[in-house]
């Protein structure tokens, strides 16, 4: 009876602290950043690693930031890396070529190479390879989920779609661009989708993720926030309906939060509710407490 007292308690103390990660309510670990080029451009296809140190065989989130493709930086998201990492997620801020200079396709492959690179630097980082996933706000949730479900980008890097574990695609837009024309409202406007994706419409279709999907795709966790005035909730749904349809696994988030906001919480509140899904997301990989 003793011995098995004794092995409960060994089992109590191995598995509490993943709960603990699983809730993220009281972030506490020290963390480790490290930077790196994933590519031959040293500024646009680089990486900013921030792991848990206390950590080992943990999930990893690769994110890929926003800015209308045409702008933006890894180093903006500096302190969701270290919310993340001191929850005991490591994280990835993933940098990659801007539009109009490349295509859509061509950020895509950087991001698709960038996953590649952080799949090799597992073992010196201490991550674990098969449980990484890919992350993006606003024009970079476009992008994970267009990387995640390309075959070009995947095959150019020597992936598969088996090497993404998930996919958190957050205020995302432009899933189904052709569509958008239609759909789209706010700031965003048909000059900026045309210098994205082209001034040749039918070539849009290239980057209608539902045209593409097989049911084979890594589960996907859409958020999107009820607020948003900046992206229409018409492009999330449409994705959504579109990866149920195809038979892939899909949850769908709706916090009471404007465009900004869903990722400033994560940032300023340990308990906000959707890194607490994602936390959860990336340690079971499952989306079925969501």
């Amino acid at each position: 009876m003793r011995r098995l007292a004794l092995l409960l308690a060994l089992v109590a103390l191995v598995f509490a602290p993943s709960l603990a990660q699983a809730r993220c309510a009281h972030p506490n670990y020290p963390l480790k950043l490290s930077t790196a080029a994933y590519g031959q451009n040293l500024i646009f296809q680089s990486v900013d690693v921030y792991t848990p140190m206390a950590m080992q065989g943990e999930p990893l989130i690769v994110f890929v930031h926003g800015g209308g493709w045409i702008q933006g930086d890894k180093s903006q998201y500096a302190a969701l890396g270290r919310a993340f990492a001191s929850c005991g997620v490591a994280f990835a801020a993933v940098n990659y070529r801007l539009a109009p200079m490349v295509s859509v396709q061509e950020q895509a492959d950087d991001v698709a190479l960038a996953v590649r690179w952080l799949h090799t630097a597992a073992g010196a980082q201490g991550y674990a390879p098969d449980r990484v996933f890919l992350m993006g706000h606003s024009a970079g949730a476009e992008l994970a989920a267009f990387t995640a479900t390309n075959a070009q980008a995947l095959q150019n890097a020597s992936l598969s779609k088996r090497d993404i574990a998930g996919v958190i695609a957050v205020d995302g837009a432009a899933y189904n661009p052709t569509l958008d024309v239609l759909l789209a409202s706010g700031a965003r406007s048909l000059w900026l989708d045309q210098i994205v994706f082209g001034a040749n419409l039918a070539g849009w279709q290239h980057y209608d993720i539902g045209r593409h999907l097989r049911g084979n795709e890594p589960p996907f966790l859409v958020v999107h926030g009820q607020q948003d005035r900046i992206v229409s909730v018409s492009q999330p749904r449409l994705l959504v309906d579109e990866l149920r349809a195809a038979g892939d696994s899909v949850a769908y988030l709706q916090p009471d939060r404007d465009h900004m906001t869903v990722l400033q919480n994560m940032i300023s509140l340990p308990d906000d509710p959707i890194r607490v899904a994602i936390t959860r997301f990336v340690f079971t990989g499952s989306l079925q407490s969501l």
